[in-house]
C-alpha cells in the first residue's frame, strides 16, 4: 500500500482527495483509522495544539507506518494533512531500538530511557552504540536531529507524553494521556501559517558576483509580488538565498545541503559548473530544483534517469542550439545583404568546461551545409587572464566571424576591448555573457556593433517590457536580459504549481504539476513536459514558438542591448560594427 491522505478539521476526518486514491486505498484507510482509534484521537488533539508539524512511525498490530501530520488553515478553521504510508523500519532498526532513538531525541539519559523500558543504563548504552553505527552518527546529539528531521520517532511514544516534552509528538501525547490540558480556543496561540519556502543558491562574491546580483533581483521582485496579492492561499513566500562559488562542487553541495536542512519546499538557482554535485544532492532529498544550467549532459542525465531526477527541471534549453544558432545568423545576415563576409573561415573560442562545447558535430555538420569552414576551436579556462594567444591566433587564420563561448561578463569584456584596440575584420558573436549589464559596462564602447545570443532571454514584449519596469521600480536599477527574468520566472513557475495543489511538502505531485502545465513568463514558454524536463528552444527543438522559449540573437546598439532574431522578436535590424568599417577603411 502506497500510502493516503486526510485532511481533519476540527477533528473530524474527511477524505482528502487530491491524492486520487482507489476505493481500495480509501477503505483500508478508514478500517486503519477505525481500528486505532489512539492513533484518530492523536491526530485530533494536533489540530487542536497549535503544532505546526511532526511525524513519526505509529505502530498497528505488525506493521509500522510513516505518519506525517502537517497544520494549516482551511477557511479560518485550524485543519492538519495526515499522511499514512506502510514501511518497514528504517536504517536495519528493531523496535527496541527505535524506542531508544525516540528518548534519545527527547534528552533522556540511559538511565531515564532503561527506567521507562524496564531496562538498566547499560543495556541501554549497548542499544544506543548499535544505533549511533547504524545511522552513521558519532554523538547523540546527531541521532536526535536525525530522528526529529526523518521522524525516526515511535508513536505513541514510548512512556508516554510527559517524557518527550520537548517535542512536539511529546506535547500533543501528554494532551492525549490527559496529563496536559489542551488550549482553549479563547488561549489558543493562533496556528502559524507556514510560508512556502523557496531555497535558492545563487553565487553572491567574485567572479560571479554579477550573475547572482540579476538572479537575487529577479526572484526578490517575483516574491513581494506574490506576498503583495496576499501570497498562495492566504499563505505568504519566503526565499532563503545562501552563497556558492558555481565552480566549486563542494560549495555546491554544501549549499545545497544548507537549504535542504532548511526543510524548504523548492530549490532555484541560476547556472552552475558543478552540475552534477548540484542534481544528486537535491535529488536525495526530493524536493522541486528548478535551475538554468543549459547543460545537455543534465538533460540526458534526467532523460535516463527518470525516477532519481524526477524532480529536476531545466528551465532552459541545452547548450546544443549555440552554435548550429551561430552557423543561422551568419547565413540569414549574409543572405540578406546586411553583411558582406570576406571570406567563409570561422574559428571557435571555447571555456574548457562541460557546457561549454559550442563546435559539436552537429554545429560543423551545418556549417559545411553552409560552405563555412570552422578553421579553428580555441579552448580557454573558466578564468582568463590575458587574451593575447587567442587574439593572435584570430588575427594569424583571419576569420570571417569569431564565436566566444565565455560566460563571465568582466572577462568576455576584456577581450572585446582588446579585439577593438586592434581589430581584425570579423564579426564577434559572443555567447551570453552580454546579457549581464556588467558586461557592457567594462567593455564600453568597444561593445558597440557586437552580436550575441542566448537560448533563455527575456523579450521585449509587453511581458517583457512590464517586468522590466517593475524590476526598476522595485530595485532602482534595470536588469540585463537573461538571469534576471529567468529567476523571475521561476519563481512564479513554483507559485502556480503550488497554487494548484496546495501543499508543497507533496514534492512528487508538485514535479508532475510542473511537467504538466506550461506557464508563459517573461523569457518565453516553459514547458517542461518532456523526458529531459528540459524547456524547449524556438527554432532549435520546436518549431512552435507558443511551447518554448526564442534562441535570441542581439546586438549592443547604442549601449543597449536589442533582439534582432527571431523575426517575430525582433526590436532592430542589424548595424555594421564600427570596427568592421575602420578595417575596411585601413
Amino acid at each position: 500500500m502506497a500510502g493516503y491522505h486526510r485532511r481533519l478539521i476540527h477533528g473530524a476526518a474527511v477524505v482528502y482527495a487530491d491524492s486520487a486514491p482507489s476505493e481500495l486505498e480509501g477503505a483500508w484507510c478508514l478500517r486503519l483509522l477505525a481500528s486505532q482509534p489512539p492513533l484518530a484521537r492523536f491526530a485530533q488533539v494536533f489540530v487542536e495544539s497549535g503544532e505546526q508539524r511532526l511525524a513519526g512511525l505509529w505502530r498497528c498490530d505488525r506493521d509500522f507506518y510513516a505518519l506525517r501530520l502537517e497544520a494549516e488553515l482551511e477557511n479560518g478553521r485550524p485543519a492538519a494533512h495526515l499522511e499514512l504510508t506502510r514501511t518497514p523500519l528504517p536504517y536495519g532498526l528493531t523496535v527496541r531500538e527505535l524506542d531508544v532513538v525516540t528518548l534519545i531525541a527527547g534528552g533522556l539519559s540511559n538511565n531515564e530511557i532503561g527506567a521507562l523500558l524496564g531496562s538498566g543504563g547499560r543495556t541501554v548504552g549497548k542499544h544506543a552504540e548499535r544505533i549511533l553505527a547504524k545511522l552513521g552518527q558519532s554523538t547523540r546529539a546527531g541521532v536526535a536531529a536525525l530522528a526529529v528531521q526523518e521522524g525516526l520517532l515511535r508513536l505513541p511514544p514510548p512512556g508516554g507524553g510527559d517524557a518527550l516534552r520537548a517535542l512536539p509528538v511529546g506535547r500533543v501525547q501528554a494532551v492525549v494521556d490527559g496529563h496536559r490540558r489542551a488550549p482553549s480556543p479563547a488561549h489558543r496561540r493562533p496556528l502559524p501559517r507556514r510560508p512556502y519556502l523557496i531555497g535558492s543558491a545563487f553565487p553572491q562574491r567574485g567572479q560571479v558576483a554579477a550573475d547572482g546580483h540579476e538572479m537575487i533581483g529577479g526572484s526578490a521582485v517575483a516574491v513581494s509580488e506574490i506576498n503583495a496579492r496576499g501570497g498562495i492561499g492566504g499563505r505568504p513566500v519566503e526565499q532563503i538565498v545562501v552563497d556558492l562559488d558555481p565552480l566549486d562542487p563542494g560549495s555546491v553541495t554544501a549549499a545545497m545541503q544548507s537549504l535542504i536542512d532548511r526543510e524548504v519546499d523548492a530549490i532555484t538557482s541560476g547556472w552552475l559548473y558543478a552540475e552534477r554535485a548540484a542534481v544528486d544532492a537535491v535529488a536525495d532529498y526530493g524536493c522541486p530544483y528548478l535551475n538554468a544550467f543549459t547543460s545537455e549532459y543534465v538533460a540526458e542525465l534526467v532523460r535516463e534517469q527518470q525516477s532519481r531526477y524526477a524532480s529536476i527541471f531545466q528551465v532552459c534549453a541545452t547548450e546544443a542550439g549555440y552554435g548550429e544558432g551561430f552557423i543561422r545568423s551568419l547565413d540569414t545576415l549574409a543572405a540578406g545583404g546586411a553583411w558582406r563576409p570576406p571570406n567563409r573561415r570561422l574559428l571557435f573560442v571555447e571555456a574548457s568546461v562541460q557546457s561549454g562545447h559550442m563546435a559539436t558535430e552537429r554545429t560543423i555538420a551545418a556549417a559545411e551545409r553552409s560552405n563555412w569552414q570552422v578553421e579553428g576551436i580555441e579552448l580557454i579556462p573558466t578564468s582568463v587572464t590575458r587574451w593575447d594567444d587567442v587574439l593572435r591566433r584570430i588575427r594569424a587564420i583571419g576569420p570571417a566571424a569569431v564565436m566566444l563561448a565565455h560566460w563571465l561578463p568582466e572577462e568576455a569584456a576584456a577581450f572585446q576591448r582588446e579585439f577593438v584596440a586592434d581589430p581584425a575584420d570579423a564579426l564577434v558573436y559572443v555567447v551570453y555573457a552580454p546579457s549581464i549589464p556588467a558586461y557592457v559596462a567594462e567593455a564600453g564602447d568597444a561593445a558597440e556593433g557586437v552580436l550575441w545570443s542566448t537560448v533563455t532571454g527575456s523579450y521585449g514584449d509587453a511581458i517583457g517590457r512590464g517586468f522590466a519596469q517593475r524590476f526598476q521600480r522595485t530595485l532602482g536599477r534595470r536588469p540585463g536580459r537573461s538571469q534576471a527574468g529567468i529567476a523571475y520566472d521561476e519563481v512564479h513557475l513554483l507559485a502556480g504549481a503550488w497554487r494548484r495543489l496546495g501543499n508543497p511538502r507533496r514534492f512528487d505531485q508538485v514535479s508532475a504539476e510542473l511537467a504538466r502545465v506550461p506557464h508563459r513568463g517573461v523569457n518565453g514558454v516553459y514547458y517542461l513536459g518532456g523526458e529531459s524536463h528540459c524547456a524547449l528552444s524556438y527554432p532549435d527543438t520546436t518549431r512552435d514558438p507558443s511551447l518554448g522559449q526564442a534562441h535570441l540573437v542581439l546586438q549592443v546598439q547604442d549601449g543597449e542591448n536589442r533582439v534582432l532574431a527571431p523575426d517575430m522578436y525582433a526590436e532592430a535590424v542589424f548595424r555594421t560594427p564600427s570596427w568592421l568599417e575602420a578595417t575596411v577603411h585601413r
